[in-house]
């Protein structure tokens, strides 16, 4: 890809961030942290081949400091969205371009700042950024772009002082929970211009809430990839049925809590698993948002380290 890398990269952020007043429960799990909407705005550094990206996401700010009275002078950021890219990899016009294959995308953005200075009127801060584009295997080529970035944000201070309603976290349960998922995704393989493919995951997770923030778990994963099955019977060439591909597979997952919505990251190994181009490990991020009487909506992300397999989105219910 070094022919693509022609010049720095650099842009902007529009961002309209307010602090949580304490009138949800995470607020004070996570010391009043800030959230709100991120408008970004990156020059490539190659406007001919990769062109510029545009994203919209929800950033959420987690203070460091562990003093709710004051606000902690860094932070750590997570955001996530819709990006789009004005360039894209195209058979015809952009050829050498074998970046990102389609203009929609997801926009991930990680972040760390601290605070250098404050006067009455604005504040500033330092820090890194890493801004990530791909869509996940659904349109190829899908290597995706990272751009990291040293940023500054120079923010006015906010003349309307905000009511901090501070209280006792309350009692969380510490029950065990056993759910169950049906997920699918769709995704393109081998080469560009191919025709999807569909996925389907079902999972058991069996977790345990340990604090306000935090849960663990284990789990089973069972797998079917029409995508994986397309690519068994082109090497083999011959017909793979339904119960030769099934994929079985063992997870490790970690949950961070935001009331009913849940970020989880699992680290899976497949027990069993006829096709073995993917290698042994397969990770997962996804959110889960719990309903009332038990109901689970999910939207994830299935990768083999750095290679995204799938987008999935999936229901399901608690059991227990």
């Amino acid at each position: 890809m070094a022919h693509l890398i022609v010049g720095h990269s650099r842009g902007v952020n529009l961002q309209w961030m307010r602090r949580g007043t304490g009138i949800k429960t995470w607020h004070h799990s996570f010391n009043f942290p800030e959230h709100g909407l991120d408008l970004y705005w990156n020059y490539t550094g190659n406007a001919r081949q990769l062109g510029h990206q545009i994203g919209l996401s929800y950033l959420l700010r987690l203070p460091l400091g562990r003093n709710a009275k004051i606000q902690s002078r860094q932070h750590l950021g997570l955001g996530i969205g819709v990006g789009y890219n004005t360039k894209k990899w195209d058979l015809n016009e952009n050829t050498q371009a074998q970046v990102i294959g389609s203009h929609l995308n997801a926009c991930i953005s990680l972040e760390y700042f601290t605070r250098l200075f404050t006067t009455s009127a604005f504040n500033m801060s330092l820090g890194f950024r890493l801004t990530h584009f791909s869509n996940g295997a659904f349109k190829l080529p899908n290597l995706g772009t990272n751009n990291i970035s040293i940023a500054t944000i120079i923010r006015r201070n906010g003349n309307k002082k905000i009511s901090i309603q501070r209280k006792e976290i309350s009692d969380f349960s510490k029950k065990n929970n056993l759910s169950l998922v049906l997920g699918g995704g769709l995704k393109e393989i081998t080469q560009p211009l191919s025709r999807k493919y569909s996925s389907y995951t079902l999972s058991a997770l069996y977790e345990r809430r340990f604090s306000v923030k935090s849960r663990f778990g284990v789990g089973t994963d069972l797998l079917w990839s029409n995508g994986v099955r397309a690519l068994r019977e082109r090497n083999l060439g011959e017909e793979v049925t339904w119960s030769q591909n099934i994929q079985l597979g063992l997870t490790m997952s970690y949950g961070l809590c935001f009331d009913n919505t849940v970020l989880y990251i699992q680290q899976g190994f497949y027990l069993w698993n006829i096709w073995q181009a993917d290698g042994l490990f397969y990770q997962r991020v996804m959110l889960r948002h719990y309903l009332p009487k038990n109901w689970i909506l999910q939207a994830g992300l299935k990768t083999h380290f750095a290679k995204a397999d799938h987008f999935e989105i999936g229901i399901g219910r608690v059991l227990r």
